[in-house]
């Protein structure tokens, strides 16, 4: 075997790895900002299906139905993430954003701080919660967030072979 078809098969080899451990990892807080850019871009862009699919899901039809009706009327000019907050122990984080926006028919911009909720739910973050902003989350008609449950690393029996876990 040459060494130029011996650095080829090395290569196809080591990127195949790489791809499978991509996979396979779990999301993280990074992962969590692409998440949270793009939902708030599809809010702004008014894509509003696109922006539910990383909603609670007892709560996309509601989400779906008060964005639409704000449609016409509700205008964000833009937003800034500022921060991602991994919840210890539990599968959440804390987001603040900073969103400006007008409601016609006023042209007056506000800027809002807004607080979201994420949830990790199978390699997935969902939107929980938010408080303040130009739109309530949980929207009405849908119920408040259970509370957070512990990760589950946390939900593992003792090992006596390494009591520091």
């Amino acid at each position: 075997m040459t060494r130029r078809t011996l650095f080829r098969a090395l290569f196809v080899l080591g990127a195949a790895l790489l791809s499978g451990c991509a996979a396979a990892h779990e999301q993280t807080p990074s992962d969590l900002r692409s998440v949270v850019n793009l939902f708030h871009r599809n809010v702004r862009w008014q894509y509003s299906d696109l922006a539910a699919a990383v909603v609670r899901p007892d709560c996309r039809k509601a989400f779906l139905d008060l964005i639409e009706d704000a449609k016409d009327d509700l205008h964000i000019t833009n937003y800034e993430l500022r921060s991602v907050t991994p919840q210890p122990g539990t599968p959440r984080a804390s987001v603040r954003i900073h969103m400006s926006f007008y409601r016609l028919p006023s042209t007056v911009i506000q800027n809002e701080t807004v607080e979201q909720v994420w949830e990790q739910q199978e390699r997935n973050w969902i939107l929980v919660s938010q408080t303040g902003g130009p739109f309530p989350f949980p929207p009405p008609g849908c119920d408040e967030p259970p509370p957070a449950s512990p990760s589950p690393a946390n939900d593992a029996p003792p090992d006596p072979k390494n009591p520091g876990r």
